[in-house]
């Protein structure tokens, strides 16, 4: 069966909206609250922000297909860096190994960047445009990062810049990671 243009994106939509029916944004279990808790976000769907998030893709030379677009929005709506595993269990409808897959393409076309922050569990975010992240002095994405040792959440500091510091000679950066360690705001509450 073909389907037309329109028709095809009815179907993903349709799809779309189904499959964000099953997303769970810090609900369930202490471990479940621990590795899948997304902030306050709700999963509702803009078809205007899917729209630009595809034409994003496309831009990074990305084939759109519903299982990336879904895994795409995952980490455009979360309030923060993510891991694959809280990807894995926001999204319950999708297998691990297409998310493993569709993050590892998304790094590579430069659509999302990697944050290792020390917890042992790479994260990702959505880069502001797509572009190559083999220049550390021109990365428009490259910005400091938090991570709270006790609720194990990395938070970007956008309003922050990575100094540039000066390497001996015939050094090359590629790239830089600044990570400071301590406790959130919402964990020194309590």
């Amino acid at each position: 069966m073909c389907l037309s243009g329109e028709a095809l994106r009815l179907w993903h939509l349709v799809f779309l909206f189904l499959s964000y029916k099953h997303v769970r944004f810090g609900v369930g279990s202490l471990d479940e609250k621990f590795f899948c808790n997304f902030g306050e976000k709700t999963g509702s769907i803009n078809i205007m922000e899917t729209d630009r998030l595809e034409e994003m893709m496309k831009e990074a030379g990305v084939r759109i297909s519903p299982v990336r677009t879904l895994i795409a929005r995952a980490i455009a709506e979360a309030d923060r860096p993510v891991s694959g595993l809280e990807i894995e269990c926001a999204l319950a409808t999708v297998d691990r190994s297409s998310i493993t897959r569709a993050l590892s393409l998304f790094v590579s076309t430069g659509l999302v960047h990697t944050i290792e922050d020390g917890s042992g569990s790479v994260k990702y975010e959505l880069c502001s445009s797509p572009h190559s992240h083999n220049d550390s002095e021109g990365d428009p994405d490259l910005h400091p990062h938090f991570h709270c040792l006790v609720c194990g959440r990395t938070f970007c500091l956008h309003d922050q810049s990575i100094p540039v510091l000066p390497l001996p000679p015939g050094f090359t950066a590629r790239s830089a990671n600044l990570v400071i360690k301590g406790r959130c705001a919402a964990c020194s509450d309590n």
